[in-house]
């Protein structure tokens, strides 16, 4: 049994691991590969949120006294990201993810800081063993499935162009393939599909053929087609057996006995491909015959063509595009209405509208089968059909039409809709022309006293139940109002004096998420919140310090340029975009011209400035870019406490040193600048959140009673 002092030098020497691992490996580690087999539980945070994952250190004794022996893996992987600097981590777990809710166990933190590399972060991937809320299997073929994985085994691998490589999500696919009694589950922050191993020359496969009731003397002739139909090679066979080395690919393989006909393949079964990824043997028998080849090259039988069917009316910019899994042939630009001709290969389905990815999911086109697309069968949903009818545009419609210098978009997410609208009745004039106000009765900030909080709030599947937002560390809660005319959608105006804030939410369901926030003069502060998920998931929030109109007379002439009706609302578009794409840790991919837009942001909202200088420590890029906007910002917005946090980030030499903000950072990243101790904590640091984009605690305050 373990006594206390066993407990404390267990975390001890796993903390002073950490402490090492980080100082040893700062700025010099391209790549982190962390192994863990081991015990763990799903930490079920409330209903409503998504649950994290939890790793049980060795000295764990029971769940209600020993919340000292958790590690919570978001928080361990953000550390060590933050600490190690640029490069890839992966991360491969094999431990139980059955649920303990916050009444059984309360998981405390690392409560150390492992520093901050100068070069930047990365990408995050995880693959765990089994999805949350189930249970590891005994014996489990994971770890042997991961290295062989690592090592090119398989479907693990896949083509660039003429050279193969093992990436991060073949090798996941491949490892789920082999275990098939486990739902192996994936999470991914950050951009692109990264190689892990890039594998040497040559690639071939070894095709083992062998015949059946042949004999040593018989003559025969393989035939082998790939399933891209780009052409056919023939190999002379004699005797009953013999090895042809080709590329991994699919293949359809027969074999012609010249006067004997086409021979029947035994295994793999006839008229599917045969896949070369790993060796295989292909059984044919000399004593059968069949009529037709696996598949006819020139007349390819039409059982065996895959066809994609994109249809809908209506659809403005949006169009299709998939992409080959293993990049051996250009994208493919669907029409609407027509039929394309498909190889039966693995895709990746994107909707776009115009060149953004609205959508993505991955597909499996069989042979012999058409994959149908119907743009216009969306999922139902009251609330985007109520505005889309107080837009004056009909119900279903898989455009909407924001007007305002925006025009029609294919954009389904939720919180981009809440943002545009609330942005339209705090920026633009009650005067301006537009339509993304429409008939909707928000609620304006014309006689706003200075600064304020605008909410909006949309939960899909909870259109009746009540929203509640509070102030301070000490709520006293007040519920949203319904939006008139919309369903589902709430808001609430909170004047508010300039200066530091801390805004609680309490959504549908799950418990109050308090998020650090900030009031400006001559500025609202505008807030949605959704979830990931429509329906599911967590409360997603996305901030705005946008000029109020009615101030705009107080404001230096070059922002006042840029509020026209027709710059501004592209600005918050934008905004939208890079904060999802922050949150994901997916890199902002913007070349001089945006770069210098988001930087000259400020002038609509500050966040554009504070979410660049942050993407730029991110890449480890602390050059001219970053100095222009860290200028910008502590010329015009020094009251932020990011402005505070990302100078002394540049200048960490500079005399007299710059102050430590007086409040947490808005965005997370600038929390993880800052020692454990810099500033007070204004709730527990132990419900400190590491998901989503704000500085943000969960269950940290009371949540609102009945007779609230």
């Amino acid at each position: 049994p373990h006594d206390a002092s066993d407990r404390n030098h267990c975390n001890i020497k796993l903390i002073g691991a950490l402490v090492a691992l980080a100082r040893a490996g700062r700025d010099r580690t391209e790549e982190l590969y962390v192994f863990f087999s081991g015990h763990g539980f799903t930490y079920e945070q409330g209903k409503g949120r998504r649950p994290i994952a939890v790793l049980i250190t060795s000295n764990f004794r029971s769940a209600a006294e020993s919340g000292d022996a958790c590690i919570k893996l978001a928080e361990l992987q953000e550390k060590l990201q933050s600490a190690l600097g640029l490069g890839q981590h992966y991360y491969f777990i094999d431990a139980c993810r059955n649920v303990l809710g916050n009444d059984d166990i309360d998981p405390l933190g690392l409560g150390k800081v492992l520093g901050v590399s100068a070069l930047g972060i990365d990408s995050l991937r995880t693959l765990f063993s089994t999805a949350p809320g189930t249970r590891a299997g005994i014996d489990s073929p994971f770890a042997a499935r991961v290295l062989a994985g690592l090592g090119g085994d398989g479907h693990a691998k896949g083509w660039d162009a003429d050279t193969m490589s093992v990436k991060f999500g073949l090798l996941s696919d491949y490892v789920r393939a082999g275990m098939p009694d486990q739902a192996a589950d994936v999470s991914i922050q950050g951009t692109s599909d990264a190689v892990i191993l890039k594998l040497p020359p040559p690639y071939d496969s070894l095709c083992t053929v062998r015949v059946l009731h042949a004999h040593r003397a018989d003559a025969f002739t393989l035939v082998v087609r790939d399933v891209r139909r780009f052409g056919e090679q023939r190999f002379p066979v004699r005797g009953p057996t013999c090895e042809v080395p080709l590329p991994p690919d699919a293949y359809f393989i027969d074999l012609d006995g010249a006067d004997d006909g086409l021979l029947q393949r035994i295994s793999p079964p006839p008229g599917q491909p045969v896949d070369l990824y790993s060796p295989c043997e292909v059984v044919f028998d000399k004593g059968t015959r069949t009529l037709e080849s696996a598949v006819s090259f020139f007349n390819p039988p039409s059982a065996l063509s895959s066809w994609l069917h994109v249809h809908g009316a209506g659809l403005g910019s949006l169009k299709v595009r998939l992409l080959d899994a293993d990049a051996r042939f250009a994208p493919i630009d669907a029409s609407l209405g027509g039929k394309t001709k498909l190889a039966p290969v693995r895709y990746a389905l994107e909707v776009l509208d115009g060149e953004h990815v609205v959508s993505s999911l991955g597909v499996l086109v069989d042979a012999g089968k058409t994959m149908d697309v119907d743009m216009e069968r969306l999922l139902p949903s009251p609330i985007r059909d109520s505005i889309l009818t107080a837009l004056g545009q009909a119900p279903g419609s898989p455009v909407i039409h924001f007007g305002a210098g925006l025009g029609p978009s294919g954009e389904r997410n939720l919180a981009f809709w809440l943002s545009i609208l609330g942005a339209s009745a705090i920026v633009l004039p009650a005067a301006a022309p537009g339509e993304a106000r429409g008939g909707l009765s928000l609620t304006r900030l014309d006689d706003a006293p200075f600064s304020a909080v605008y909410m909006l709030a949309a939960f899909e599947g909870a259109e009746d139940h009540p929203v509640s937002v509070a102030l301070g560390a000490r709520p006293s809660w007040r519920p949203l109002a319904t939006v008139a005319g919309l369903t589902g959608v709430r808001h609430a105006r909170i004047d508010v004096p300039p200066g530091p804030l801390l805004i609680s939410v309490q959504a549908p369901s799950g418990p109050p998420l308090t998020f650090v926030s900030q009031a400006l003069r001559d500025r609202a502060t505008l807030v949605t919140l959704t979830r990931d998920h429509d329906d599911a998931g967590d409360v997603v929030v996305h901030q705005y310090l946008l000029p109020l109109a009615s101030r705009v007379h107080v404001l230096p002439p070059a922002m006042v340029d840029r509020l026209q009706p027709a710059r501004v609302l592209p600005h918050v578009r934008d905004l939208w975009r890079a904060q999802r794409d922050f949150e994901g840790k997916r890199r902002l991919e913007l070349d001089s011209a945006a770069w210098h837009g988001l930087l000259d942001g400020k002038w609509v909202d500050p966040i554009m400035s504070l979410l660049a200088a942050y993407e730029l420590l991110r890449r480890g890029d602390r050059g001219e870019h970053l100095r222009l906007s860290i200028g910008n910002l502590r010329r015009h917005f020094a009251d932020l406490p990011d402005v505070s946090v990302l100078a002394r980030v540049l200048e960490p030499t500079v005399q007299p040193p710059v102050p430590v903000p007086a409040s947490p950072p808005l965005v997370r990243d600038g929390l993880g600048m800052l020692d454990e101790d810099a500033v007070a904590p204004p709730l527990p640091a132990r419900k400190l959140s590491y998901e989503g984009l704000w500085t943000s605690w969960l269950g940290a305050v009371p949540p609102p009673t009945s007779a609230t």
